[in-house]
């Protein structure tokens, strides 16, 4: 047991620490700003470029987020991915669902599709593409799944990954324009 001096001297000690943790834990809080150790909420940046758009879908992808996955792709999306063998396509539902599934499956520890920096990539017009589209060629690219059960999986050396994206006017946007991802041709070495 404490003596009588022992047990008031913990007992003013306590209340400063106490007062401490109390004020840290404010500072988290909801609603309030200025904690440095306080995880800050994942931004995604706004649709207002066809970079942002593509860095949206990245995003997506690496947190297994179908909800941004399908603000990602417009309605009309087309996508392929062909290598010496065969082309494989996808819709919009397929792509979300595929992002979807990973969310869910218990077994995948992460994802991480890398792209080079911004400066490297590609923009370009084609003349066969309706009016205000862009497309961005990326080199590459590598879309890694860790999976407990699986492995790694790994999808790299492609040769190209292109992404065509189309206008839609909205002024909401800072730009009055958000753009969303149309097709998404990648070819396999």
């Amino acid at each position: 047991m404490f003596s009588r001096g022992r047990r008031r001297r913990w007992l003013l000690l306590g209340v400063p620490v106490a007062m401490l943790i109390a004020a840290a834990m404010a500072g988290c809080g909801k609603g309030r700003s200025g904690c440095d150790i306080c995880p800050q909420p994942f931004q995604y940046p706004a649709f207002d470029t066809p970079q942002h758009a593509i860095l949206n879908l990245t995003n997506a992808w690496e947190r297994r987020d179908s909800v941004r996955t399908r603000l990602v792709y417009d309605d009309a999306y087309q996508g392929t991915s062909t290598d010496s063998y065969s082309t494989l396509t996808f819709t919009k539902d397929q792509e979300v669902a595929v992002v979807w599934a990973m969310g869910k499956d218990p077994n995948i520890v992460s994802i991480h599709f890398t792209t080079p920096p911004e400066n490297t990539w590609v923009r370009q017009h084609y003349a066969s593409d309706p009016a205000g589209w862009a497309a961005i060629q990326i080199p590459g690219v590598s879309v890694q799944v860790d999976d407990a059960v699986q492995g790694t999986l790994v999808a790299s050396g492609m040769a190209l990954f292109e992404f065509k994206l189309v206008p839609t006017l909205d002024s909401s946007s800072p730009t009055d324009t958000t753009w969303k991802v149309i097709r998404w041709t990648e070819v396999k070495n």
